[in-house]
């Protein structure tokens, strides 16, 4: 996928390539999408699903987002927060949210909160979605963490390391006792005003066994509980043995990292529409109705605009970011669970201006500029375009 950016004041030829509640998000004219396992699917987008939500066009909506990501700690993440307790459970007996993935298998990862309903959104329509206000999910000390694998499908693993050895990842590199995937946790501080991801601890990715008796040596499958050990001064609860997660021997920790700041700019990095073309799609490559475009620019006051193929748009988000670059270019960004504010508009056919007409992507549009998502490979694409759309 390529993003191409272009200024509304720059005229040229057009081109298209085809529940923790924040304080001052909700109003009397608001709806309220709590977090809880009813109301998420798990690695997915799908036409098949019930909504949770049915909603007028026009109406605001604050959802409640969970990372999937929670439970590379869970005392900083998840214990303590009912709903994401309710999502993550996992033990011999209970699992929260059980079919994970397209297939059911784990072959998509995203926590999606929805489907939303909007009423008059036909096929053929476009969503108009504003993205008016995003804020972090803290935990139960009122603090908020995310979490960055440098993991088997990011760009350290297609180099070989300084030493001139491949970059392993366990089964997935058929080396399965060498692994050289790295999680890092971060705490979302304030610092005169600003808010900044700063690197908590680090630790090598273990060798675990779900409790269902799964091996689980790389990092896939979406939920995987990591059972810590102490470290540092941290001495993490027994939620996650209890529930019958084990590791083969001790984690690697390192407590000592460079405390690099990073200014926080929160984003939804997986949002869209269920498309008609399947049943059930896969919510990691993204569509022409949207999904995991990994944009950082998907954040407060950029509007977004999705083709809608089926009745209703039945719009699902998550996997939202504190942070991030152009790209997840080691595996993830700053993995976080956010609560966000949007507005939904239905644009109907009839209504359309023409470039309107021709929209088979999910478009962005900011103050300044427009946000061309292009799905290609391997090749990059500059766009102008007219300021008006």
């Amino acid at each position: 996928m390529s993003i191409g950016i272009v200024r509304h004041t720059i005229v040229g030829a057009l081109l298209f390539v085809t529940s923790t509640h924040v304080p001052g998000l909700v109003s009397a004219q608001t709806t309220t999408l709590p977090l809880s396992a009813a109301n998420v699917h798990w690695g997915y987008f799908s036409k098949t699903l019930d909504p949770v939500l049915t909603v007028a066009s026009g109406t605001e909506v604050v959802v409640e987002m969970a990372t999937h990501h929670a439970c590379d700690d869970w005392d900083k993440m998840i214990m303590g927060d009912a709903a994401m307790e309710e999502i993550y459970t996992w033990t011999g007996d209970i699992v929260g949210e059980e079919f994970r993935g397209a297939s059911g298998g784990g072959d998509g990862v995203h926590i999606l909160t929805g489907p939303i309903f909007v009423e008059d959104a036909e096929p053929g329509d476009i969503l108009k979605v504003e993205i008016l206000d995003l804020q972090p999910r803290p935990n139960q000390d009122g603090k908020t963490f995310g979490s960055n694998a440098a993991a088997w499908w990011g760009f350290q693993a297609r180099v070989n390391k300084a030493d001139n050895t491949p970059f392993y990842a366990g089964s997935f590199s058929d080396t399965p006792t060498q692994n050289d995937e790295i999680v890092t946790i971060y705490e979302i501080v304030e610092e005169n005003g600003q808010s900044f991801a700063v690197p908590s601890y680090q630790f090598e990715w273990p060798i675990m066994t779900d409790p269902n008796g799964v091996e689980r040596d790389y990092i896939a499958y979406p939920g995987t509980c990591v059972p810590h050990d102490t470290h540092s001064i941290t001495i993490p609860s027994s939620d996650v043995t209890d529930m019958g997660w084990t590791k083969a021997g001790a984690i690697t920790y390192y407590d000592n990292v460079f405390k690099a700041k990073i200014p926080i700019n929160y984003h939804v990095g997986c949002m869209g529409l269920a498309p008609a073309s399947h049943d059930f799609v896969d919510s990691i490559p993204p569509m022409p109705t949207g999904g995991n475009l990994d944009n950082k620019r998907i954040g407060v006051g950029t509007t977004m605009y999705y083709p809608v193929e089926v009745a209703g748009g039945l719009i699902s988000m998550g996997d939202a970011h504190a942070a991030q670059g152009d790209s997840e270019l080691d595996g993830t960004g700053i993995e976080t669970s956010i609560t966000g504010k949007f507005k939904l508009t239905v644009i109907k056919q009839e209504d359309f201006t023409a470039s309107q007409a021709v929209l088979d992507f999910p478009l962005g549009e900011t103050a300044t500029d427009w946000i061309i998502h292009v799905l290609m490979q391997q090749q990059k694409i500059h766009l102008h375009k007219p300021a008006s759309f």
